[in-house]
Formats: structure tokens, C-alpha cells, sequence
């Protein structure tokens, strides 16, 4: 997710919002998932009765065009009830920012899977932010034992970031915190700010793997104490 970020009049968590995406004015009750990031919330969104009534009434009766048009224009009919809001921190971290958005554009096939949904990008509280789903599992530094041993989150790890080199593309930021660990087995990679296009996709690949393997192994020796690793 990048540095910690600080700002200097934090809120207090939970609060209320409003977010605009698309022709959609959109209100959520706001938590904080991470407090050295200030500026990534978790949303459960607000609606009243006719948003209800749309969503889960009107919209599944309508041809799939009629669908696909409404959710174009007024995207909050496309969203879930829970999303991930994710602001620009700074005006310097505007290529990075801008770089994500592109990444999930670039890589919409992987969105689900591999990568979150990705609804848009919205004006919230004077700022640029992204929505996108929210991944319930742990991150791999969230783990209780027993954890995950090097090999077992390397070999979870390699499949996907194999699955997505076939764009192009290679993930770029091996932090625990940016890996979740879905209950039925999955990596989902929820950073894209550092992923980008690689000329030689298969030493990228070796890189990003040894990254995360050496993060990995300092993460268990803080976590459980020294430990004598396989070679």
C-alpha cells in the first residue's frame, strides 16, 4: 500500500461519508482496515429504500443491455455493499495513483481472481480515490499459527503471479501486507500501484518470488522467533 501516511487532523473512525463515482452520489459508514493507512477504508454502503428496491428488484428483472447501461451511468448500482476506498495520499504519489488505475484497467480479465473488482475512480472529500471489492481473508502477516511455512506461501504465490506475467505484467511490491489469504486457498494481490509492464518477464517473475521470500522468512523470525529454513 505504499508508506505510512499521515494527516493532520486524523477523524474518527467510524464515520460517515459521501463519495461520488460516476453520476452517483454514494454514502457509506467508514473504517479504518489499517491505521498506517489512513487513506484506505472500508466502506459499508448506505441505501435507502428505492436504491434497495433497484438493486435487488428492478435491475435483475431487466434485460442484461438495460443492465449494463444503468450500472454505466449510475455506477453505485454496480457496487457491492461493502468496497474498499482507496484516496490519493498526496500530491506526489499521483503517478503511482494513476499507475493502479491503469493496472486494473490493464489487467480487468484478472479482476475477481487475482486482483479486486475495480468500479471506478471517485471524488471523495476533495480527493482522487479508487473503488474496489473488498477481499475478506488475512494478509499473510495477519496469519495465527500455525502459519504458513516459505514454500507453502511461495508455491500459493508463483501460480498467480505466473497467471498474470501472461499480460505482461509483473506485480512490483513484495510486502506481507499487500497479499491476502482467502479462506479457500487463493493469493489476491491488492496493491497495483508498483506493478508494471516487464521486458523480461521470467527474471521479473524470479525477483518478485525472492522478494517476497526473503519479506516472508523476516516476518516469521519477528513473528515466531528464529527458525532453521529448508534450503
Amino acid at each position: 500500500m505504499g508508506g505510512r501516511v499521515f494527516f493532520d487532523d486524523d477523524p474518527v473512525y467510524p464515520r460517515t461519508l459521501q463519495f461520488q463515482l460516476g453520476r452517483s452520489t454514494v454514502r457509506a459508514t467508514a473504517n479504518l482496515i489499517d491505521p498506517f493507512f489512513p487513506h484506505v477504508l472500508k466502506l459499508h454502503l448506505h441505501q435507502n429504500a428505492w436504491q434497495r428496491f433497484v438493486s435487488r428488484r428492478l435491475l435483475p428483472a431487466l434485460p442484461q443491455l438495460c443492465q449494463r447501461l444503468i450500472k454505466q451511468w449510475w455506477p453505485r448500482y454496480a457496487l457491492p455493499d461493502c468496497v474498499v476506498l482507496k484516496k490519493l495520499a498526496k500530491p506526489e504519489h499521483t503517478h503511482m495513483f494513476e499507475n493502479e488505475e491503469a493496472m486494473y484497467k490493464r489487467l480487468a480479465r484478472f479482476q475477481g481472481r487475482l486482483i479486486p473488482h475495480f468500479y471506478g475512480e471517485a471524488q471523495c472529500e476533495g480527493a482522487r480515490a479508487l473503488v474496489v471489492s473488498f477481499v475478506p481473508g488475512k494478509t499473510a502477516r495477519e496469519q495465527v499459527p500455525p502459519r504458513l511455512t516459505v514454500e507453502e506461501l511461495i508455491d500459493r504465490i508463483r501460480g498467480p503471479a505466473e497467471e498474470m506475467a501472461t499480460s505482461g505484467i509483473v506485480y512490483g511490491d513484495a510486502k506481507m501486507s499487500n497479499i491476502i489469504l482467502t479462506d479457500d486457498g487463493r493469493v489476491v494481490f491488492i496493491d497495483l500501484e508498483m506493478a508494471e509492464e516487464e521486458p523480461d518477464i521470467a527474471v521479473a517473475l524470479e525477483n518478485l518470488l525472492d522478494a517476497f521470500e526473503d519479506r516472508y522468512k523476516q516476518y516469521l523470525e519477528v513473528a515466531d522467533g528464529p527458525r532453521i529454513y529448508k534450503a
